[in-house]
């Protein structure tokens, strides 16, 4: 039952403390010794209410003296031994606390062993990605070549604009992807503040461990969308595409994070973040251009670039 689940119980009557210790057979001793041994194939807990409450019968008042006799001595072991040991002046702080590194590593391994062990978190992502990189590397294919062949500037510059589309699409998806990340990160929070609250864990190490945890996932989703890009149009500057999207998507993935932080609920987080990545976009001097957008807007620039 559940009095099976606890470790120590205090036994309490008409104010006066009759035991305080371990349960199982430290108290039936307790009882035996005072001369009221528990019967067999009687719940203890049944049997101590039975015995110490002296409301509606006084059969056990002179036992209960007794009980709170036998107890006196152990009462006062117990309560020298808090006084020495839990003495508030000289309470000097949590003895046991880890230090930053060795959180920042039990966090990054806990972290890393999720998106592993998660496949939503990255890897649904991951064969989104690759599966629509394939699309517009299909879309553009041989694109790239077809620029190197042509033979007038104006014939280069009218391919060059054909391939924008490409190079922004690709990006534009994937950071508007990133808000699938929320859901899981909101959970994580969750965990986070009842750990954090506790004084187990301090927010340095968890957003590094966070940060790092989500890196190779990162790396892998660019590679493999640069890959089948590049690759397919036939662009030049791999390394460059590569790098381009992996800060991209660091960029996002920390924006996604910093909404789901101050957001109570994921759904109002990816309202919030996907409609700035959208005017993030529409003010990032892409669609119109710095010199193009309106007065009252300019503030808009500053802030998406």
């Amino acid at each position: 039952g559940t009095y099976g689940l606890f470790d120590q119980v205090c036994l309490l009557s008409r104010g006066r403390q009759v035991y305080f210790g371990p349960v199982g057979k430290p108290v039936l001793d307790h009882f035996a010794a005072a001369g009221k041994p528990c019967p067999h194939h009687v719940n203890p807990a049944e049997f101590f209410l039975d015995v110490i409450n002296t409301d509606f019968s006084k059969e056990y008042e002179a036992l209960v003296d007794r009980l709170v006799e036998v107890h006196e001595p152990a009462k006062k072991r117990l309560g020298q031994v808090m006084t020495e040991a839990r003495n508030p002046r000289e309470y000097a702080g949590d003895q046991h606390k880890v230090g930053m590194m060795r959180q920042f590593f039990v966090l990054l391994t806990r972290n890393m062993h999720q998106n592993v062990a998660n496949p939503g978190i990255y890897g649904i992502r991951m064969i989104m990605y690759v599966g629509l990189s394939f699309v517009i590397g299909a879309m553009y294919w041989k694109a790239g070549s077809d620029l190197e062949k042509a033979t007038t500037k104006q014939e280069a510059e009218e391919l060059s604009v054909t391939l924008v589309p490409c190079i922004f699409s690709m990006q534009a998806f994937q950071v508007f992807m990133s808000i699938a990340v929320l859901p899981f990160f909101m959970e994580q929070r969750d965990t986070f503040k009842r750990e954090q609250g506790n004084g187990h864990i301090a927010t340095v190490p968890y957003v590094l461990a966070n940060y790092l945890a989500g890196l190779p996932a990162i790396l892998i989703i660019a590679l493999l969308s640069s890959a089948c890009i590049v690759g397919m149009a036939e662009l030049n500057g791999f390394f460059g595409y590569f790098i381009n999207l992996v800060l991209v998507l660091i960029v996002a993935e920390s924006w996604v994070h910093l909404v789901g932080a101050l957001q109570p609920h994921y759904i109002i987080g990816m309202a919030v973040a996907s409609g700035f990545f959208g005017m993030f976009m529409l003010f990032g001097g892409y669609m119109v251009p710095k010199d193009d957008i309106p007065v009252g807007w300019k503030w808009a620039y500053y802030i998406a670039t």
